[in-house]
Order: structure tokens, then C-alpha cells, then sequence
């Protein structure tokens, strides 16, 4: 008989699996998924062109690729874009710290 610990019983539970999952609205991340229909809005608006949206075809096949190569790859983005690449202090402690 095998006994488990809490801790693989965790990794094994449909709800911590779930958890992982980022939230997806047709095929690509939530926040792509906003900041695409946001930028081609926004390029629709300024433009009056209808042409515009025909755009979002390819914008969106390169979120889907970015979704199946790293399901997490906007809150990495994120992580990225505002971490400071090297503070006053670098020279001191060598961390790095986040934009306030």
C-alpha cells in the first residue's frame, strides 16, 4: 500500500491543477486578449477604416503561438517590462527592485 503526502496529493488535485490554468478567451491569454482589441480599437478609431480590424488576424495567431509555447508569458512580460534593470543600489546589494 502507497501512501501519499499532502504535498502530492496538492500537486494531483484537479483544483490546484485549475489554478494554473491562466484565463483564456479564444485561445489566448486574458490580458492579450485586452491589450489586442484595445490597440486595434484604438488604431480603428484613429484611422476610419474598416481595413483596420483585418489586422487582428495575424495579431491574434501570434498570441495563440505565444499561448502554446508558455501559457504564463503576460505576467512575465509584466514581470520584465517593470522590473528595473539596475538600481541606484545595484552596485551595493546586486538585487534588482521593482518600479514603484
Amino acid at each position: 500500500m502507497m501512501t501519499h503526502t499532502s504535498s502530492e496529493l496538492l500537486i494531483e488535485s484537479n483544483v490546484y491543477k485549475a489554478l494554473l490554468i491562466p484565463i483564456t478567451i479564444m485561445s489566448v491569454n486574458y490580458y492579450y486578449f485586452i491589450f489586442e482589441s484595445i490597440f486595434l480599437f484604438s488604431c480603428f478609431i484613429f484611422s476610419k477604416q474598416l481595413f483596420i480590424l483585418l489586422f487582428s488576424i495575424p495579431l491574434h495567431s501570434i498570441g495563440i503561438v505565444l499561448q502554446r509555447l508558455d501559457p504564463h508569458f503576460m505576467p512575465l512580460l509584466k514581470v520584465h517590462l517593470f522590473t528595473l534593470k539596475s538600481g541606484r543600489n545595484h552596485a551595493i546589494w546586486g538585487g534588482k527592485s521593482y518600479a514603484a
